[in-house]
């Protein structure tokens, strides 16, 4: 059968599956004529086509057809002895043509048992051990373990229809998929076949449209019938949300697949059941968050569509978790490309533009303030972090340096937290490298050498930030993020820009990534860390702020002090300059606009 005839085939056959329940008091004549013509394309069809007729034939039978009931028992006997015949199941067949007959057997049985009822009534339990015990008629148990045998097939095709049929009988018979735990969760581990993968996947995602056609069916019989018949639909689509729990975490692990198809089901599938509210979206943030940096750009803006219904209803969700998700996406592509990007290139108008992987995701928080530095600081708070690789910070560096800023109050914002962090931790990591290195005979390695690249990075950050943005240290002096009268001042540079190669103009790769036990390593580390810090600008405050502190007298004291002056109190002044460093050190901060007198506190605030 050629390619259009089957297609008329297939139209055909969804006509009449439309048109022939609607006729009154059909003839017996009619009926039979097209359940003759209809199970005829069972046996001589392909998938396509059986997939239609088996579906009109079960409609009609179901509807106006009841002489042809016994036509539908003779089918499934065909079917049901051809595959019950074979014998061992689990052998690859011998003969092409046998696996052929089989891989029909298997499809249109299935076929058959979802869209038809074979006289058997079954519970509709609501609870995991409800589904797991129940039992259905002789015809589904039957056909069941069938599918269960033919699923142990060396021959991988068998197998796929198998596992497929098995996934027909969901929606009509929710107990199966209980009792198919533990065959899907085997096809959907990481060794498993592509194919086998990716038909777990569409039947559960043909699973959750099923239910919905049901419950559309229901809902239209009750609006023509005054019948209202929904709350048994909704007693087994109540079913699906403890059924996709149970597999909602190796549908997750999909879709960080090494294979660009099986991330597309899988990520197909979460948006399918996002959409039903089966799972709190908050369990597949950080996964959607990850599929920004796939180099598929079509499942990237699959992923952003998907996160921006979830920020439309609650973007705090994807702000709590858009750290991990950050993290979670340099590991995707670690090990799904080998290689990390944090920028695409883009076509322009007449251009050749580079675009932050996280831009788009950061223009859906710029409405508001709070959004935003929530953002932002999400990124930078991976810095913070001592347990992060060098290369995952300069991943996170090339994310900031090209995120599409709108307004000087957010590249402000950023330059805002890294003096935060470089003055405090920098200035005390680069003292203590400085002593270490200074004594003649040093020995061991110099302490906490792994931060260097981090603080280094944020200068480099923060210099590039300034110049590429036009923005003066006396602007950088003058920012506080508390600050509710901060103007939105629009930048006159934005990013993407026409910018082939973005390392010239930020340049992180000379910065030692590992091998921190080779002491010309740390070395090297050090001296560039010395560099950066010396040429990095006073663009952050000291405030002093005046503290005056009197000693307690004692009685006798005070009485003399009275006797001699009266009037005059005596004071004594106490100088201290500190600053808190991270992790309980003190560093003495010397940088600033302004000179701190000798009776104040220093207090360090950007």
């Amino acid at each position: 059968m050629d390619q259009e005839t089957a297609i008329v085939h297939q139209q055909v056959a969804s006509i009449l599956s439309r048109a022939v329940p609607l006729i009154d008091f059909p003839s017996t004549d009619f009926i039979a004529s097209v359940t003759k013509d209809l199970s005829t394309l069972l046996y001589k069809s392909g998938m396509p086509v059986i997939q239609s007729c088996a579906k009109c034939l079960c409609k009609i039978v179901s509807s106006v057809g009841q002489s042809q009931v016994p036509a539908m028992e003779s089918l499934y006997k065909s079917f049901y002895s051809c595959l019950e015949k074979y014998n061992p199941k689990t052998q690859k067949p011998q003969k092409p043509q046998i696996q052929l007959t089989l891989i029909r057997s298997l499809f249109a049985i299935g076929n058959l048992c979802k869209h038809y009822n074979f006289g058997e009534e079954s519970s509709k339990p609501t609870t995991v051990d409800g589904l797991k015990k129940v039992k259905y008629g002789s015809h589904i148990e039957n056909i069941y373990k069938i599918f269960v045998a033919f699923c142990q097939n060396e021959d991988m095709s068998i197998k796929v229809v198998a596992l497929r049929g098995i996934g027909m009988l969901f929606a009509s018979y929710p107990g199966i998929s209980m009792r198919a735990i533990d065959i899907l969760s085997k096809a959907l581990c990481a060794t498993s076949d592509i194919r086998l993968k990716n038909q777990a996947l569409v039947s559960l995602d043909e699973f959750l449209t099923d239910e919905e056609e049901r419950m559309a069916e229901a809902t239209d019989h009750t609006a023509l019938t005054k019948v209202d018949d929904r709350d048994t639909v909704n007693a087994d689509t109540g079913v699906s949300g403890i059924i996709i729990q149970q597999f909602m975490s190796d549908i997750l692990s999909r879709i960080s697949d090494k294979e660009t198809a099986i991330r597309q089901a899988a990520l197909t599938l979460t948006i399918h059941i996002l959409k039903r509210s089966l799972v709190h979206p908050i369990q597949c943030v950080a996964h959607l968050v990850s599929l920004q940096g796939d180099h598929c750009r079509a499942l990237a803006e699959m992923s952003q569509r998907a996160l921006v219904s979830v920020v439309d209803k609650d973007a705090k969700l994807v702000l709590s978790r858009l750290v991990d998700g950050i993290a979670l996406s340099y590991k995707f592509q670690m090990q799904v490309f080998g290689s990390c990007k944090a920028v695409f290139i883009v076509a322009g108008k007449g251009s050749v533009q580079n675009e932050s992987i996280f831009s788009r995701l950061y223009s859906l928080f710029k409405g508001t303030k709070t959004s935003r530095q929530g953002f932002l600081h999400a990124l930078l708070r991976h810095f913070e972090s001592e347990s992060k690789s060098v290369s995952f910070l300069q991943y996170i560096t090339r994310i900031i340096s090209t995120l599409s800023f709108g307004y000087q109050e957010e590249v402000l914002y950023v330059i805002y937290h890294i003096n935060r962090l470089t003055s405090f931790s920098g200035s005390s990591l680069l003292s203590n490298l400085k002593k270490f290195y200074s004594e003649e005979q040093a020995s061991g390695l110099p302490p906490d050498i792994e931060e260097a690249p981090g603080i280094i990075f944020l200068v480099r950050l923060k210099s590039f930030l300034k110049s590429f943005y036009n923005l003066s240290s006396i602007k950088c002096q003058g920012y506080d993020p508390t600050s509710v009268e901060v103007k939105q001042t629009p930048l006159t540079n934005k990013l993407p820009v026409e910018v082939i190669d973005c390392t010239k103009s930020l340049p992180l790769e000379d910065v030692p990534v590992s091998n921190w036990t080779d002491p010309d390593t740390c070395k090297q580390a050090f001296l560039i860390l010395k560099k950066e810090m010396k040429n990095d600008d006073n663009d952050y405050n000291i405030l002093a702020t005046q503290t005056t502190k009197r000693k307690r007298q004692t009685g006798a004291k005070k009485s003399a002090a009275k006797d001699s002056s009266p009037k005059k109190k005596q004071r004594t002044t106490k100088t201290k300059t500190t600053a808190k460093a991270r992790g309980g050190k003190k560093a003495q901060l010397k940088r600033g606009n302004s000179e701190v007198g000798e009776d104040s506190d220093e207090e360090y605030e950007p």
